[in-house]
């Protein structure tokens, strides 16, 4: 009974997400539109006027505009279903891809990165684009965790799933101050965030790119102790994977 309950309330939240995006979709190709017109229209007049504060001006709405532009994508990224190409891969690779991009971030920061890989001879199908997503918001996150610096470790394994079935587990632990209790049940909701900028969407469109890929995410924090998020991910893909308009 539990677990039925469980399942209606995913289904439910499911629909509620979905009505969501369509939402999200809709409003945001409405501003797309004249918003690349100003966009283009400041450009012109950046490179036509002569004045140098009429010039500083112009290039003001043309950043603004770009930086409105770049939230209207991660909603729409957000709204649009993703068709996965799964092929044979490593998501050691992957993670290894992130994090040599991230290495002059994290040098910056006095982040240390720690890597255990452990998953021995192995190949997984999975589409490694959309994971390489994933993952660069999973880093972001952790490294702002930890502005002072601090150790990020990168733990990978093979366990037995559900069923039995074997699964890679990816667990991301940062040594920064942890997550409140009361908000751990949030972030991964669609425009939950506790900065001052950013849409909220990061972990919700990692949430659906984990999910379309048939695996699960778990977050462990305590205030104060640091946090770990657990990716766990199949090895074999039942089917044509896709990640519909919006999943729990």
């Amino acid at each position: 009974t539990a677990e039925r309950n469980k399942l209606e309330e995913q289904l439910h939240q499911a629909e509620r997400l979905a009505a969501l995006g369509e939402m999200v979709a809709g409003v945001s190709h409405e501003i797309r539109n004249p918003l690349g017109i100003i966009r283009s229209t400041a450009e012109l007049l950046q490179k036509r006027v002569e004045d140098e504060r009429q010039k500083r001006f112009a290039g003001i709405i043309v950043e603004e505009s770009t930086r409105l532009n770049d939230i209207l994508t991660e909603f729409l990224d957000f709204a649009r279903p993703k068709t996965l190409n799964p092929v044979q891969c490593r998501v050691e690779d992957i993670l290894d891809r992130n994090l040599h991009v991230l290495e002059p971030e994290c040098q910056r920061l006095g982040v240390h990165v720690e890597r255990n890989y452990e998953t021995g001879n192995y190949s997984m199908e999975a589409d490694g684009d959309m994971l390489y997503r994933a993952f660069v918001n999973l880093f972001a996150n952790a490294l702002q965790a930890m502005p002072g610096g601090g150790m990020l470790q990168v733990n990978t394994s093979l366990v037995n799933g559900k069923r039995g079935l074997p699964q890679v587990e990816v667990q991301i632990v940062d040594s920064g101050g942890g997550i409140p209790l009361e908000i751990q049940k949030k972030i991964f909701n669609p425009f939950f965030t506790t900065h001052e900028t950013g849409t909220g969407l990061g972990l919700a469109i990692v949430q659906s790119i984990i999910d379309g890929h048939n695996g699960d995410i778990e977050l462990q924090s305590r205030k104060g102790e640091g946090t770990t998020l657990i990716i766990r991910l199949p090895l074999f893909q039942p089917g044509p994977a896709r990640v519909e308009e919006v999943t729990v």
